[in-house]
């Protein structure tokens, strides 16, 4: 009776039905939906609880859509990868022979500064373009300790990234 609330709520936040997780969000719409029915202090015989009650699932539901909004937001965030790397794949994909030899003598620079695991780390995100999460399972190893990794090498390697923007 009350669905039209959760397309509402999605419509306002701006969740298209094109999206590719469309779905997904639609059934946690539905979810909270049920959630508000069950915690509603009221009965929805009367009409005066009827228009409360939708204003309450409203909310409800706007509150559950916009925690997995943000929660998706942060898994994107997380999952990117060395700041450089981006700087890094601009570089190996420019056709003139010269600069791309330059550019491979300059990654094996920044690989010599760094031990045979943040090298391999390097080597899995940048060429081998592996996620957080799936690096963090090639070693046994948790996202966080991952992340660790990522921090220290871009911290050891940020003397290089002038040396990439004035190129």
């Amino acid at each position: 009776m009350h669905e039209s609330v959760v397309y509402g709520v999605l419509k306002a936040c701006h969740v298209a039905y094109t999206q590719a997780h469309f779905e997904d969000y639609l059934q946690i719409g539905r979810l909270a939906l049920v959630n508000a029915y069950e915690v509603f202090p009221d009965h929805l015989s009367d009409e005066q609880n009827y228009y409360r009650f939708t204003g309450f699932a409203y909310q409800r539901v706007r509150w559950a859509i916009l925690d997995e909004l943000r929660k998706a937001a942060k898994e994107r965030e997380r999952e990117c990868a060395l700041p450089d790397a981006s700087l890094l794949e601009e570089r190996f994909l420019i056709d003139s022979r010269e600069e791309a030899v330059v550019h491979a003598d300059l990654f094996q620079a920044m690989l010599a500064c760094l031990n045979a695991k943040e090298k391999q780390y390097v080597v899995d995100a940048v060429i081998s373009r592996l996620s957080v999460s799936a690096i963090a399972q090639k070693y046994g190893v948790s996202r966080k300790t991952v992340y660790q990794w990522k921090h220290r090498i871009s911290k050891k390697l940020a003397h290089f990234k002038t040396d990439l923007k004035g190129n």
